[in-house]
């Protein structure tokens, strides 16, 4: 009875759905305000499960990856995942679940301006998360007005490095992809 949106997909035998919803789905739980959400279907269209993502603020999820066991989640939040930290006014959050639905591992990154992802990737040495800052991620130099991002993670969540690149005007990364031993 509340507005729910699908903003990305994935499929590996099974279809990942993320998105983002005003209200709760039957059998998740609910942060408060709008909450990131991702759901596993069968081919037939029969649910497997949902999980919600959720702050007290607003939460949205972006991208989604699938491998043969772990499905990763990109998006963004106002406010701190439970046990993480909020660097600024919206931070970038990945999170992995094995297929069973079980959160494996999350982490949230930002600059102390609004940052968010656009594409998440994963090869058999990580996951890939891209998206857009509009500050200085840890580590990094704002050049322009907003730059693009890319970070890897392994497969156990451990940042492995992070790239902010741009122009001194609007730059927008948009997506991610890899092939064995590359990504674009």
């Amino acid at each position: 009875s509340y507005t729910d949106s699908g903003t990305a997909v994935a499929v590996q035998h099974d279809v990942y759905v993320v998105g983002d919803t005003d209200g709760v789905f039957p059998g998740a739980t609910r942060g408060g305000g709008i909450d990131a959400y991702v759901r596993r279907s069968t081919p037939d269209g029969s649910v497997v499960w949902v999980r919600q993502i959720g702050t007290s603020a607003t939460d949205r999820a972006v991208a989604v990856a699938a491998g043969p066991s772990v499905v990763y989640v990109g998006g963004w939040t106002h406010g701190a995942l439970p046990g993480l930290s909020n660097a600024g006014s919206g931070d970038v959050f990945v999170r992995a679940y094995d297929v069973g639905g079980n959160a494996l591992w999350t982490r949230e990154f930002g600059s102390s301006a609004f940052d968010s992802p656009t594409g998440i990737a994963i090869d058999a040495t990580g996951v890939y998360v891209s998206g857009n800052t509009n500050g200085a991620l840890p580590g990094q130099v704002l050049v322009g007005g907003q730059d693009g991002f890319i970070r890897k993670y392994d497969s156990a969540g451990n940042e492995l490095w992070t790239r902010q690149f741009g122009t001194t005007g609007f730059d927008s990364a948009r997506a991610v992809s890899t092939v064995p031993g590359r990504v674009y």
